[in-house]
């Protein structure tokens, strides 16, 4: 995962001699000082020992460069060539700001760089000056230094360019997930899975990006060691797994990799040796530990049974809650995260409404949003000073009034401004279901200062569909239809409108990784500099790591492929928010023309993986479009469901629907076989009281059976993910 080629995206494009050199992000000023590029087989860094960033993370960085021998010495110059030969490119460093040449801000002029690349021709030597401010600044130049050095059939090759930049917002962070609703919805996939190495190759892919923020959602039981309520952790956790071996279930007891070696404090040293903050990202009274799960009798009281998704938050009238939550804020604080940002509870329809609430709360405003805000409010003002007790460094963030009305009155915001702390920032801010307008209005009350991020969920939603792919609009099978609003297109004109407005920072998510690396290079290019057009920016990314060919493919396969969630086959009656459309019989042409498409879709990645695993600077990207293929030949079934599905919904006979059941219900085994295949955590949980599983197989299978099976119905609806209940109301 930290290999050089897997992370190069284009956004500048440089001739080299033969060679196309891309850039991601694209400098503020390049120029090419000459056609002819510089050969090289070894690297040698002269002066490092001036500097505060230590040698092994600058040998890391280059390390992935196979092939290339790297120097680390803190020699003079004259006597480089007894140490290595002439076709070694030295590199010189300075802290010189001399070079910087406009009115830059603070931040900025931290992390801007001037890198030189040039020919001493009395030595026959390439050269490379690198000045800079700050250390920050030094290794940025050292990630654009990594992007420029291409390899060639007997060594490496770097073209000769001037190069002057700097970013244009201060914080440039992704979310991505260390724990998603673990033992409420799963107990996790893809990064929730990994251990310490895995973190630190990520950490690697963020640096050499120039991404320095990683916030780190941890929602669900918790996942580190907490002596005071162990029984919140995510520890031996019960899950049955698949064993191909012997076609069986197995069951076990999960522990997370954090938990049976912990090494969050020296992730987070490792981060910060790379100038990356990493932030704790967790509920705000929204799913913190497993704690609602054990002590479900201090859940907050919903006033309906209508409402059974009351262990999302706890009744904040009850002290032992509260204590709870801030012994649990306490210890995150303690290992070490340099933030932690607050998310309000989803459920906007209901609050707690146990006598105390109703009269601390709920008489106090006119709706139960209203109630949960006035309740925050209290508590976040608790939390923050537990924050700043424990290390008054910790920064705190908030992602909060994301309720309807989307867009809100002036006094209203105002208000709310003047009810948290003022150095809280914020990490939520209206998105593309808002005229900019809305956004602006925000910037005006609370000033760009303090605004972090916006609603760039677009990977997010892509996390909810069940490990189907879903990137951009184009992908969704009736977007007229939809109320879906997240899109990598989407996030990227709002990073661009967060830069028009000078905002301090952007933020996108990365909650599932393999298949969507691209979204965490738009945060890179946008964050650093937004003078991409965003319709050339995904070809252009693609091109810079597999080359042209390859490139037209993948874009292909990645705007042409359909998700059908299984949920939109009208056998299944649950209610799946992210896409509610339900197919029919007038879309049977449309199906079949995806159908053709999907094979298509099939062969080309069969091609890609072929040609991927043959290659041994893409053979990295293996995982990302084996999952691909995954998806496209889950496709490949779903498709026949639906027009099983469809010719169920109109058979006449008792006969024949019975006969179409029985073929969706093989046609959902199989779906589900190639699921269990790939992952790792894939039945239902309840120990919240509910049964929920981010696959639809379950469900399904429990329709089918309750309609061929009468005498053995099972009432018990098999949810789509917890995140997905507080929308259930809508």
């Amino acid at each position: 995962m930290g290999s050089y080629h897997s992370f190069l995206l284009i956004c500048c494009l440089i001739k080299g001699g033969d060679t196309m050199y891309n850039l991601l992000p694209k400098p503020v000023m390049i120029k090419v000082m000459d056609e002819e590029a510089i050969n090289f087989d070894k690297i040698c860094f002269l002066n490092l020992d001036g500097t505060s960033i230590k040698k092994s993370v600058v040998k890391n960085k280059f390390e992935s460069l196979e092939g290339l021998d790297i120097y680390l010495q803190d020699i003079d110059v004259s006597s480089i060539s007894s140490k290595v030969d002439s076709k070694a490119l030295e590199v010189m460093v300075q802290q010189d700001p001399s070079f910087v040449k406009d009115n830059l801000l603070e931040y900025q002029k931290n992390d801007a760089y001037f890198l030189r690349v040039y020919m001493d021709n009395e030595r026959n030597k390439g050269l490379i000056d690198i000045k800079y401010v700050h250390e920050k600044g030094l290794l940025n130049a050292f990630s654009t230094l990594k992007q420029l050095i291409r390899p060639t059939s007997n060594g490496f090759t770097i073209p000769r360019v001037e190069i002057y930049d700097f970013p244009n917002v201060e914080i440039r962070s992704i979310s991505t997930t260390f724990a998603w609703y673990a033992g409420y919805s799963r107990v996790g996939f893809d990064s929730q899975l990994w251990n310490y190495e895995d973190w630190k190759a990520f950490i690697d892919v963020c640096s050499d990006f120039k991404i320095n923020q990683i916030n780190m959602c941890m929602y669900g039981y918790w996942p580190f060691k907490f002596d005071e309520f162990p029984e919140t952790t995510l520890t031996n956790y019960p899950l049955k797994v698949w064993s191909k071996e012997n076609k069986t279930w197995i069951e076990i007891s999960y522990t997370h990799p954090n938990i049976v070696n912990e090494f969050l404090p020296d992730l987070i040293n490792y981060a910060h040796e790379h100038f990356i903050r990493i932030f704790a990202y967790i509920g705000l009274n929204s799913y913190n530990g497993g704690y609602s799960n054990v002590y479900k009798e201090r859940r907050a009281v919903p006033p309906s049974e209508k409402y059974y998704n009351n262990f999302d938050f706890l009744c904040l009238s009850d002290e032992r809650n509260v204590d709870y939550l801030k012994k649990s804020i306490r210890r995150i604080v303690e290992i070490g995260f340099d933030g932690i940002i607050f998310e309000e509870s989803e459920e906007n329809y209901w609050y707690c409404s146990c006598e105390k609430c109703k009269k601390r709360y709920l008489e106090k405003t006119s709706r139960p949003a209203d109630a949960k805000h006035l309740a925050n409010y209290e508590l976040l003002r608790k939390l923050h000073s537990v924050i700043k007790e424990t290390n008054p460094s910790c920064e705190v963030g908030l992602r909060a009034w994301r309720e309807e009305p989307v867009e809100k009155e002036v006094v209203y915001m105002e208000n709310a401004k003047n009810s948290i702390p003022e150095d809280v920032f914020l990490y939520w801010a209206p998105g593309p279901y808002n005229p900019e307008s809305e956004f602006e209005k925000w910037v005006k009350i609370f000033g760009p200062e303090r605004i972090c991020a916006r609603d760039q969920e677009a990977n997010a939603y892509s996390a909810s569909m069940g490990r189907l792919f879903y990137m951009f609009r184009s992908n969704i099978l009736r977007p007229d239809k939809e109320h879906l609003y997240w899109s990598l297109e989407n996030d990227i004109e709002q990073y661009l409108g967060s830069v028009r407005n000078g905002c301090k920072g952007i933020n996108g998510y990365v909650f599932e990784w393999y298949a969507y690396f691209l979204h965490l290079y738009a945060v890179s290019q946008y964050g650093w500099n937004a003078n991409v057009p965003k319709e050339e920016f995904p070809y252009y990314a693609l091109q810079s790591i597999f080359g042209e060919e390859l490139a037209k493919d993948i874009l292909y396969i990645y705007e042409n492929i359909k998700i059908i969630h299984e949920t939109q086959l009208p056998i299944c009656k649950l209610f799946f928010p992210f896409l509610r459309y339900k197919v029919r019989r007038e879309d049977l042409d449309l199906l079949r023309k995806i159908k053709g498409e999907n094979r298509k879709i099939n062969v080309m990645i069969d091609s890609l993986l072929d040609r991927i695993r043959k290659d041994k600077f893409l053979r990295q990207y293996e995982l990302h479009f084996e999952k691909l293929k995954n998806m496209a030949s889950r496709n490949e079934i779903i498709l026949d469901m639906c027009f099983v599905s469809i010719e169920y919904e109109s058979a006449e006979s008792e006969e024949q629907k019975i006969i179409l059941l029985k073929k969706l219900y093989e046609l959902n085994e199989k779906d589900f076989d190639l699921i269990k295949e790939m992952y790792f955590d894939v039945n239902p949980h309840e120990k919240s009281g509910i049964r929920v599983c981010g696959f639809p197989y379950h469900e399904i299978k429990r329709s089918i059976n309750n309609i061929l099976e009468p005498d053995k119905y099972d009432p018990n609806t098999i949810y789509l993910g917890t995140e997905t209940i507080g929308w259930l109301w809508l």
